[in-house]
């Protein structure tokens, strides 16, 4: 049988549907902004009124459906579609109230209300009453169902979202959007499931007679019904909507002007705080400039404990305005507090020697040792100060008092104690801060003096350890130069002692040689003057050795044998002098001998060698008188410098070339001079290679050496200047210039007293 739809009635069914859709969004807030009561009536009310729109909607479609044949409708069926609608509607306001929508939840109320839109619509399709039988396609009313549920999740979701959108302009047009959306969705589902009927015709048999309303009629009635209803369910949301937002504006301007009041409470309040607070940040700006101006007092960072606690006294008495403040410091056995320094602000005076008992006052004693700050209102009733009162407190009028414990490294070393006279006072945080800060800067003071102290006795133990260093240096050089010296003494004295007797030997039998030579020679001339010619084998043996040469050479040999035995007695005899072994105390001297004695040891490196040219030595010795000295030592001496003069000379002619030796030669100057009565002064200059003023410094320093790591031992130096100046009583010191030479001058007396040799 074939079918056409009204389009009037489609446009009425789906503007119906809009304004349900529309109704059910602003009822949907009015539901879940309301509670108790009122909310059971709205949700009431609600699905009464979306029950309706959604009822409409769906039998003005269905009267939108025209077919050739009359049709009627059951009412009790109707009723009961409109039913079903009105406790879908229910279902969807009473989800989208709640606090939270789960998936859960969107999930089983979609599924509940899509089934029970699709039960409203089909009740709505059977009660038709007409001469036809409806076959339906079940895969089109599955369809139908499906879309029902959709349409009904989005719906719920949509005003579950928009329910707590802020009244406005873009809210409105939201809720306008989603309502025309949901509005045109909805009726999809309705003409979908009509769309799975199909009505096939019966015999004309006479229908049960019922009221018969012509269907466009019909429709208008029930859009009218429809929009009436849905109107109306608006209007009371609007209406209750302005009441509410009226008893919002009245409570928000009772709340406003009790705010203002409030306000005007808190400003007056606030600028009583800002003045207290200002005062209180000037009052600790202040504090912190002579806190600041303190610790960088001289008292304190050098430890002058007293002037460091007669600054911190007087700064505190000034600053926060106490009538005393003093420092009491505990003695080893922490049961006697002595007064360091008192401060009285109105006089300006300081007293100090004050003390005070553990065993006369347990209980202040007890509360400085165990409490951070102890700050008293009333000095005569407070447990901690009480006992103070005959003896301490009542003499001077002491009302209020503020003790700080001073303490270092963790242990409580005294106490800063500010009083106030006359009159009791309430001791602010600031005063207790500022008064911690001084304990802290006199623990500081301490602290700088014990460091100062400490540094001290650590400078002295080093000074002390720095000259025992030194004098075990020189005692371990002296003992080490002793017995290379003894050593080489002994052996210098057992060689010539060695080499002296065979020599005097020599020496000896060279005159009985001579005269022995001298008779022989004359004999030889008297024979060849009696006996003129001699016999062949004579003549030939006096042409074969020569026997005028020899004759003549004889007396040559003999001569420079003595030259030779005479030069090794004066080495011999040098050497004696050099080692003096029997010369251990303090005898006069040749000083000039010493010197030659030495030189002559040295020979041997003064001498020309291939590589350069001899070393000269000039002397211009004055007249010295003898000279009471230590002779072997003094040799050492001369040994050391002359040495340490020849190294120089040595390393300087390995940079040049022989022209330039020749040229510019080698040079040792010795000079002596008399420069005082009882004073003598030796010069030995040498044009090396020099010293610059930091080598100078440090020459006679022990193990100090200029000479490659092998070849000095830093001793020879540092032992000479013991021997010239704490031995003997002179001078000995050095002049040099890079380049051009060093100049080493020895200053003595002539006479001394006796040492005992170290």
């Amino acid at each position: 049988m074939s079918s056409t739809y009204d389009p009037v009635l489609v446009l009425v069914s789906i503007a119906i549907a809009v304004l349900a859709a529309y109704a059910a969004l602003i009822l949907a807030r009015q539901v879940t902004v309301t509670r108790a009561w009122n909310q059971r009536f709205w949700l009431l009310g609600g699905a009464v009124s979306m029950g309706i729109g959604i009822w409409s909607m769906h039998f003005v479609g269905m009267l939108a459906f025209c077919l050739p044949i009359p049709v009627s409708y059951n009412l009790a069926i109707v009723v009961a579609s409109l039913v079903v609608a009105i406790l879908a509607s229910g279902l969807a306001l009473f989800l989208v109230s709640r606090q939270h929508l789960g998936s859960k939840l969107l999930l089983g109320g979609s599924v509940l209300m899509g089934c029970g839109i699709a039960t409203m619509h089909y009740l709505g399709m059977a009660a038709m009453q007409l001469s036809a039988i409806a076959h339906y396609n079940g895969w089109i009313v599955a369809l139908s169902i499906g879309l029902a549920i959709v349409i009904s999740s989005i719906a719920l979701w949509l005003a579950f979202r928009l329910r707590d959108a802020r009244p406005g302009a873009a809210a409105s047009w939201q809720k306008i959007g989603s309502a025309t959306l949901m509005g045109v969705a909805i009726p999809i589902m309705h003409y979908t499931g009509m769309a799975a009927v199909q009505f096939v015709p019966t015999s004309l048999e006479t229908l049960p007679a019922t009221a018969s309303i012509d269907p466009s009629t019909l429709a208008i009635m029930v859009s009218a019904f429809a929009f009436g209803v849905l109107g109306l369910a608006l209007l009371v949301v609007l209406e209750a909507q302005v009441s509410e937002r009226t008893l919002a504006l009245v409570t928000a301007n009772e709340t406003l002007q009790q705010q203002i009041v409030e306000r005007q409470i808190i400003e007056t309040d606030l600028k009583h705080v800002q003045t207290v607070l200002k005062n209180r940040a000037e009052q600790l700006r202040h504090q912190n400039q002579i806190l600041l101006q303190l610790s960088k007092h001289h008292a304190i960072r050098h430890g002058d404990l007293q002037a460091a606690a007669q600054a911190a006294t007087a700064a505190t008495a000034r600053t926060i305005n106490a009538d005393r403040v003093s420092i009491w410091l505990y003695n080893e056995g922490k049961d006697i507090l002595s007064c360091l320094s008192l401060f009285e602000r109105i006089s300006s005076c300081y007293h100090e020697g004050m003390t005070l008992a553990a065993a006369d006052y347990p209980a202040y004693f007890h509360a400085i040792a165990t409490e951070d700050l102890i700050a008293v209102y009333d000095t005569h009733t407070d447990p901690r100060t009480c006992e103070l009162a005959q003896t301490y407190l009542q003499p001077s009028n002491i009302c209020s008092m503020l003790n700080v414990p001073i303490r270092l490294v963790g242990e409580t070393i005294g106490v800063l104690r500010v009083k106030q006279i006359d009159q009791k006072r309430q001791w602010c945080p600031e005063d207790e801060s500022f008064a911690r800060a001084i304990a802290d800067l006199v623990a500081l003071a301490m602290d700088a003096r014990d460091s100062q102290l400490a540094e001290m006795q650590i400078r002295q133990q080093a000074k002390d350890l720095e000259e025992a260093l030194r004098e075990l240096q020189r005692t371990q050089a002296q003992i080490i130069q002793n017995e290379k010296m003894s050593s080489l003494g002994q052996m210098v004295a057992g060689v010539a002692h060695e080499i002296n007797n065979p020599i005097n030997f020599i020496h000896g039998n060279l005159n009985h040689i001579s005269q022995y030579m001298s008779d022989l020679l004359n004999l030889l001339n008297l024979y060849q003057q009696h006996y003129p010619d001699p016999a062949p084998e004579i003549e030939a043996e006096i042409e074969a050795v020569d026997l005028e040469f020899l004759t003549i050479d004889l007396t040559n040999v003999l001569r420079s044998m003595r030259l030779g035995t005479d030069r090794i007695r004066e080495i011999v005899l040098s050497l004696r002098n050099f080692s003096r072994l029997d010369e251990a105390e303090v005898k006069n001297v040749d000083i000039h001998q010493g010197i030659d004695s030495t030189l002559t040891i040295l020979h041997s490196r003064l001498k020309a060698k291939p590589e350069h040219p001899e070393i000269q030595v000039i002397k211009d010795y004055g007249q010295l008188p003898l000279v009471e000295c230590y002779a072997g030592q003094l040799n050492q001496v001369f040994m050391n410098i002359l040495t340490n003069a020849i190294d120089t000379l040595d390393e300087q002619n390995q940079h040049r070339t022989y022209q330039e030796m020749i040229a510019n030669p080698s040079q040792i100057q010795i000079r002596t001079k008399v420069i005082a009565p009882e004073r003598i002064a030796i010069h030995i200059i040498d044009n090396g290679l020099g010293m610059s003023e930091d080598v100078c410094s440090k020459l006679f320093d022990p193990f100090f050496t200029t000479k490659p790591i092998g070849k000095g031992t830093g001793l020879g130096l540092s032992i000479s200047y013991q021997i010239i100046v704490e031995k003997s009583g002179g001078k000995f010191y050095c002049h040099s210039t890079p380049g051009q030479g060093t100049e080493f001058i020895i200053e003595l007396p002539t006479h001394q007293a006796v040492r005992q040799v170290a």
